[in-house]
């Protein structure tokens, strides 16, 4: 069985948690709302990452497919009629998630309902960005009444915002 990058970091996950991240392909669906920055830095990495640039809040459904004996998994976030794609992959005891050009490294930190994520690295276009350029994250993800919640909020290095986007979901 292929298995989700963050599952495989963080065995023992709650059963929302461990479902929603066990590399099979699924839909989760549920209410989101998201919150772009308004910089222009801001709206640039957010095109390029091919988030929403335009507040939303209203329904949201999530694609998950395994693409490989890698165990990487291909996320489809749909904020209404706007669509993420990411690729998650493991890479040591971190996770690479990539949006179009850009990579984050993030490092995954067990809590006691689920997950919280920090940056630890970022390239763009391949290439390392230095530390300095890395966005700050605030990153959870948590069981709540058999869904699966989630609070992610991101600034550039110098403190604007980048996005925020929470919610909830269940499987489809």
């Amino acid at each position: 069985m292929v298995s989700d990058p963050f599952l495989t970091l963080l065995p023992g996950l709650p059963p929302p948690l461990d479902r929603l991240h066990d590399g099979q392909a699924q839909v989760w669906r549920g209410e989101g709302r998201i919150e772009p920055g308004r910089s222009p830095a801001a709206r640039l990495a957010l095109w390029l990452g091919g988030y929403p640039r335009h507040e939303r809040a209203g329904p949201l459904r999530l694609v998950i497919t395994p693409v490989g004996p890698d165990g990487a998994v291909h996320w489809q976030r749909h904020f209404g009629p706007h669509v993420t794609r990411s690729r998650l992959t493991r890479a040591g005891a971190r996770v690479m998630e990539r949006f179009g050009p850009v990579t984050l490294v993030l490092h995954p930190v067990a809590t006691g309902a689920g997950f919280a994520l920090t940056v630890a690295g970022a390239r763009i276009f391949g290439l390392p960005l230095p530390r300095v350029f890395w966005p700050k994250a605030e990153a959870r993800e948590w069981a709540e009444a058999g869904a699966v919640a989630f609070d992610i909020a991101a600034r550039l290095p110098w403190g604007a915002s980048l996005i925020r986007y929470t919610g909830r979901l269940r499987p489809a």
